[in-house]
């Protein structure tokens, strides 16, 4: 069985690009597109990103100043592309957690590998 396409319908323009920006969209990257600096100082950085250490149950208040601190801050020059996506992640989380200082939402594959290499950057940047 075969489609009849009438001659001269033409679609609108938005059909036709709609799939061409939403594929734009996602090649753009995983990440929050934080306006966060990129030429923090190491200590100052440090400082913003160990500050929950130790810090067990802190709620809500506490991981969105946190998030705000860390988003102010930013990160030193040298970090890795997938080291700066893992920080613009947990600026996220941070910032947007719940009640509880909790964000609960399923994290995919690739967020939790920015994840861990932005916290293998912390380990070696942020050595005591």
């Amino acid at each position: 069985m075969s489609r009849r396409y009438r001659r001269g319908v033409r679609r609108p323009l938005i059909v036709v690009l709609a799939p061409l920006i939403a594929a734009a969209g996602l090649l753009t990257g995983c990440g929050t597109g934080s306006n966060a600096p990129q030429d923090a100082g190491v200590a100052d950085f440090c400082d913003a990103a160990t500050a929950l250490d130790g810090e067990e149950n802190s709620g809500a208040e506490r991981a969105h100043e946190v998030g705000e601190q860390l988003d102010r801050v930013g990160t030193p020059e040298g970090i890795s592309e997938q080291a700066r996506e893992g920080f613009e992640i947990q600026v996220d989380l941070l910032t947007s957690s719940g009640e509880d200082g909790a964000d609960e939402r399923d994290l995919s594959d690739d967020e939790l590998n920015f994840l861990t290499a932005y916290s293998e950057f912390v380990s070696s940047t942020c050595t005591a």
